[in-house]
């Protein structure tokens, strides 16, 4: 992980094959997951000792444009239950995704 948090393209290499092929690399180097992979990664990246911060779900239209709704964050203390609450937080903000959006199983954009 890159020290201003974002999960980018490059840091994807200790995930499982499965997940790795699956994340979708954007031009800005964040990446997203298909909504059938995204709480998989969500765990891998636990599993990897890794913070998730935040999730958001990412749509675009026909004309192109992306709208982006954030669908929930954590904040870590720095303590050692810091992975297993963002992994919470993040599994159950995926959960409310279709109902917060409106949009049927949105990509899932990880921070």
């Amino acid at each position: 992980m890159r020290d201003d948090w974002r999960m980018l393209a490059g840091d994807l290499g200790d995930l499982a094959t499965r997940i790795r092929e699956a994340a979708v690399a954007l031009d800005n180097g964040e990446v997203l997951w298909p909504f059938d992979v995204a709480i998989d990664a969500i765990e891998e990246l636990a599993r990897l000792n890794r913070v998730v911060l935040g999730v958001d779900a990412r749509e675009r239209n026909n004309s192109g444009f992306v709208t982006e709704v954030a669908l929930g964050s954590d904040h870590p203390s720095g303590g050692p239950g810091d992975v297993e609450s963002a992994r919470v937080a993040a599994v159950e903000a995926i959960g409310r995704a279709e109902v917060v959006t409106g949009w049927s199983r949105p990509p899932i954009l990880v921070t």
